[in-house]
């Protein structure tokens, strides 16, 4: 992956969570995002998750996915930025969430390769 496909970290990365989650056995790295979607708030009537990190484990019998997410809110006028947050997830729970949020997730790459671009 070339640095300039990677434009987004600067806007939506954390080095020291991506270090850590390696340290923790992560070894993939996926970007995702997500469209509007409506929600019941009415000070808040649509959100949306504008950038989403995955992380995959490198076990295969631990099936856990970390994420880095930023949030996102229209109240009808402006965009309102949410505070950033990381999650964990079996396959089955990320699966449902990305399918609920619309967000759809890129191609991974392994999680050295990112760092290392990254420095």
């Amino acid at each position: 992956m070339k640095p300039e496909q990677l434009s987004n970290i600067g806007l939506y990365g954390n080095r020291e969570i991506f270090k850590r989650r390696l340290e923790e056995g992560y070894k993939e790295v996926a970007l995702g995002r997500g469209d509007w979607i409506q929600t019941q708030n009415s000070l808040t009537p649509e959100t949306r998750i504008v950038a989403l990190w995955a992380f995959f484990h490198q076990l295969e019998s631990s099936k856990k996915i970390a994420t880095y997410e930023h949030p996102k809110a229209f109240d009808g006028v402006t965009n309102i930025h949410g505070k950033p947050f990381e999650a964990t997830y079996s396959e089955e729970e990320f699966k449902e969430y990305c399918e609920k949020n619309k967000i759809k997730i890129g191609k991974r790459i392994e999680l050295t390769d990112l760092l290392n671009i990254w420095s």
